[in-house]
């Protein structure tokens, strides 16, 4: 429907009150559907205030734009919370396996991605959800721009939510804004702390390697020499070989050709360097044997030494990547970058406190006027008499307001038609109770044998000779107590009931009967 911007004064006829604008009948899809979009947008910021619709549709359009402003700082809060929370859960509940920045730099983890956008969906509705409450019950304060004293503390628990709130959403996006800066500097404090730690157990493993080496140089030594040894025994053979076909070619020594004395000479001394060259190996080799599994040995051990040292320092660093959670960083945040946390902060406690503020400083406009004549309309309605008004007393001066103090005419006239009818039921109930008593009590002195039942063992005050119809009788009580109980319980229920005098009479009657047989 299209909207007619003129407006007549003093006519309000030709305003159009529509609740949402209305596409034209001949628009096309896009616009129909940007209508669309726009009507569901302000009915969303329209809950978000906690507005009344009903009321609102009838108001001009200035209050509708305050409460979608108001609605859209409640939204924005609410996302904002969101994004904090998941963020922060997600710090929490990821695994820390590394340091700082080969964390940050390891891939999502997906079941603590779906876990932290969980719990912050959550967050986030119980942050909407009180910020939404904050604000709809916030009053419209004195109706003028300024704020004065007494509005500021009437709002200051308020106010004080509001900052706690603050308080709850800026941390994790300060953390997460900085988070490049604060991972350096956690980096560097957990190499720090790994650093300080592995000084208590270094010596211990520079004590065992220094030794593991000692010995393992006195080890090669002894090697070498017993490998020199043998290799010089070795040559020895190969130069006397040589020396002996060089004298069988006469090329050398006596130059004599053939096998001479000399050559035979040096044969000999060439068996002898043999038979001393095989005692030599004989004797060396499994001693450098030995040795060499010595070495080996030793080379083992200082592997095992440098993978306990590796396995001591993945320990200290699994530890010290613990050393990553939520209050770590939120704590380094404060201590290295306080200004840009402090001021983010405040924008978040500015967002947090606006609506308020701007209900105190706002006009009254026609939506708080219709408001109170709802709430006016809905008391007298009810027959509630409440002597709150919209505006502060004239004195200035606070009026505490109680439930008590209204007058509920509706209830008190319940009451009293409810205790009216209950007082009349108990006087016609004690009317109807005389009447049956006068009633009973004159049929009593006209007809009394009907009220009357003799004893079977007393007849007209004589008793009953026959001791068989006495024995008879399952009545036979030898006490008054015995016979009072018993009478009791057989005539329960029964519209005559024997008393203790009857009680009496029998044991009477029953000690003559006794008295009786014994003389006879």
């Amino acid at each position: 429907m299209a909207v007619d911007n003129k407006l007549k004064l003093g006519d309000l006829d030709d305003y159009n009150y529509e609740f949402g604008e209305e596409a034209p009948n001949d628009a096309d899809t896009f616009t129909r559907f940007r209508y669309w979009l726009q009507n569901k947008v302000e009915g969303i910021l329209y809950f978000a205030a906690g507005v009344d619709t009903q009321l609102l549709q009838n108001c001009p359009h200035s209050d509708r734009v305050k409460e979608q402003c108001i609605g859209g700082t409640v939204l924005a809060t609410a996302v904002l919370a969101f994004l904090s929370s998941s963020y922060a859960f997600y710090i929490v509940f990821s695994p820390k396996v590394s340091l700082a920045i080969e964390t940050a730099k390891a891939p999502i983890h997906l079941f603590t991605c779906v876990a932290a956008i969980f719990f912050g969906l959550i967050w986030a509705a119980m942050i909407f959800n009180l910020d939404r409450f904050i604000v709809s019950s916030t009053g419209h304060g004195n109706g003028k721009e300024s704020i004065d004293r007494s509005e500021i503390f009437q709002a200051m628990p308020r106010i004080l939510m509001a900052l706690l709130i603050a308080v709850v959403l800026s941390k994790p996006l300060e953390i997460k804004i900085m988070a490049t800066e604060i991972d350096s500097e956690l980096q560097d404090e957990q190499k720090a702390w790994i650093d300080s730690t592995e000084k208590e157990y270094r010596h211990v493993f520079d004590e065992r390697q220094k030794a593991i080496e000692t010995r393992k140089s006195e080890l090669i030594k002894q090697r070498d020499e017993k490998k020199a040894e043998l290799t010089l025994s070795d040559e020895r053979i190969i130069q006397q070989q040589q020396e002996l076909q060089c004298e069988i070619d006469g090329t050398c020594g006596s130059k004599q050709k053939d096998f001479g004395p000399a050559a035979k000479n040096k044969k000999d001394r060439l068996e002898s360097l043999k038979q001393i060259s095989e005692a030599k190996h004989a004797s060396l080799e499994p001693e450098i044997k030995s040795t060499q599994e010595q070495l080996d040995g030793l080379e083992g051990e200082l592997k095992s030494l440098a993978a306990e040292r590796k396995a001591n320092r993945d320990v200290l660093t699994e530890q010290a990547a613990k050393k990553n959670g939520l209050i770590k960083r939120i704590l380094t945040a404060h201590e290295h970058y306080f200004w840009s946390g402090t001021l983010l902060f405040l924008l978040m406690a500015f967002l947090e406190i606006a609506p308020i503020l701007f209900k105190m400083m706002l006009r009254l406009s026609p939506y708080d006027y219709m408001q109170e004549n709802i709430k006016q309309k809905t008391l007298a309605a009810k027959g509630i008499d409440l002597n709150e008004q919209l505006d502060s007393p004239a004195d200035g001066k606070d009026k505490n307001i109680e439930l008590k103090d209204a007058k509920y005419y509706e209830a008190d006239l319940l009451k009293e038609n409810q205790v009216g009818k209950l007082k009349i039921e108990q006087e016609l109930t004690k009317v109807a109770q005389q009447e049956f008593l006068e009633r009973v009590r004159a049929d009593i002195k006209n007809n009394p044998s009907k009220y009357i039942r003799q004893n079977p063992l007393v007849e007209d005050g004589a008793t009953v000779a026959s001791s068989s119809d006495a024995t008879g009788w399952k009545g036979i009580r030898n006490s008054v107590t015995e016979c009072a109980e018993s009478l009791k319980t057989e005539n329960a229920g029964k519209s005559y009931n024997y008393g203790i005098g009857d009680c009496m009479k029998s044991i009477a009657a029953m000690k003559a009967i006794s008295d009786k047989n014994k003389s006879a």
